[in-house]
């Protein structure tokens, strides 16, 4: 709906007040009363909840013109200045394969990167937006170029088809701690796309990192982007169109202080929901702990599920030793596949063990429908298809 001028305003006013008090829009998932203080939230204050259901119980008068004044207007994330300083895209636009529900296909990007540099702000632009289901965006340092290599040269066409992750498996070394270097390896993840992501007041903004943070990028790496297409309504795209999704960066001044920030995955992938099992099934829900080698500080978590979890939280646990409750970093009680994003901390969180809980609904009324037909109800696992399931958080710490 449209809601540009007063009368398009009053004919939704039932659907405005509908929409806003079930918190659909705006989209703000996140619940932070007993959480920790987020950035840029979208959640709409009661108040303001409470004055647009009695303006349309009042008839949604236009009211005087003469008191009108300009809203104010309150940005949902932080800017990026400039232009990008480095753009990368496949060589080639790829068509996804048809005859299939999922095809993750990788693309190595060449960002011409000469010397050390440092990643502030991000953008990913989907080419076939209707058809991509998610990005992830990895940096490959020169430890295991050859592996990339092989992979993409053995497969004809852009790229190399990708199930599982994208082909590295990344050895990873402590940092030099006196430089400021939280780790070293041989590939990282550096950003994630799904949708959502970017659900901002002006679309497709980047997404600037946290203040004072930054994602470390060393000389004559590549880039390696994973996309799922999700190919369910494929059908639906005109034969012939292809993607030829974009990267765009911002970096840091070459003698601007920044901490090196790096994305840590909290994961559980050993869940079995039965068919039929609702989210009060004990069988519904997974956790997932993880102790970090050292204590970092958390400045963001990104979430992930797929089309049938309910919820997933978050949180900072006291040590083993220690007396203490578990301190919630994030909490998410009404999972929407199609409002996915990171969430940056207000203040960063000093953790050293953290916990992700996932619960999914999983009875016949909340199957997905997929080309107008309800799917049934069958077991839940781990897996890269859309119509699997996963419980992910990634953390985005630094020292």
């Amino acid at each position: 709906m449209a809601l540009t001028s007063f009368e398009a305003a009053k004919t939704h006013a039932g659907a405005i007040v509908y929409e806003t008090q079930e918190r659909h829009m705006p989209p703000w998932l996140p619940d932070t009363a007993a959480c920790a203080e987020l950035r840029h939230s979208r959640a709409l204050p009661e108040a303001d909840m409470l004055a647009l259901q009695r303006w349309a119980e009042r008839g949604a008068p236009e009211g005087r013109r003469e008191d009108h004044r300009p809203p104010v207007v309150k940005r949902t994330y932080r800017a990026v200045a400039g232009a990008p300083d480095r753009v990368a895209v496949p060589d080639d636009a790829y068509a996804p394969k048809r005859g299939r529900a999922d095809d993750y296909h990788c693309f190595v990007l060449d960002p011409k990167l000469e010397r050390p540099e440092r990643v502030v702000g991000l953008r990913i632009a989907p080419g076939l937006p209707s058809v991509v289901h998610h990005v992830l965006l990895f940096e490959v340092r020169a430890g295991a170029l050859d592996r990339i290599r092989e992979l993409d040269e053995r497969e004809p066409g852009p790229g190399y088809t990708c199930f599982g992750g994208i082909g590295v498996t990344p050895a990873v070394r402590p940092g030099n701690f006196a430089k400021g270097e939280l780790v070293s390896f041989d590939a990282q993840m550096i950003v994630g796309w799904a949708p959502g992501a970017g659900a901002t007041d002006e679309a497709g903004a980047p997404t600037a990192l946290p203040e004072g943070t930054a994602i470390a990028l060393a000389p004559g790496s590549r880039l390696v982007m994973q996309v799922h297409y999700s190919l369910e309504n494929y059908e639906r795209v005109a034969a012939g169109e292809r993607d030829r999704t974009r990267i765009e960066m911002w970096l840091a001044k070459q003698d601007e202080p920044l901490r090196q920030a790096v994305w840590v995955p909290l994961l559980q992938h050993a869940f079995r929901v039965p068919a039929n099992a609702g989210p009060d099934d004990p069988r519904a829900t997974a956790r997932a702990e993880i102790a970090l080698p050292l204590p970092l500080e958390v400045r963001g978590v990104a979430p992930h599920m797929h089309l049938r979890g309910q919820s997933i939280r978050v949180e900072a646990l006291p040590e083993p030793a220690s007396p203490g409750e578990a301190a919630c970093l994030l909490d998410v009680p009404r999972w929407d596949f199609h409002h996915q994003e990171g969430y940056w901390l207000a203040e960063g969180q000093r953790v050293q063990r953290a916990a992700v809980t996932c619960r999914w609904d999983n009875r016949p009324g909340a199957q997905p429908i997929v080309n107008g037909k309800r799917r049934p109800s069958r077991e839940l696992r781990w897996g890269e298809g859309t119509d699997d399931e996963m419980c992910l958080a990634f953390l985005y710490a630094t020292l």
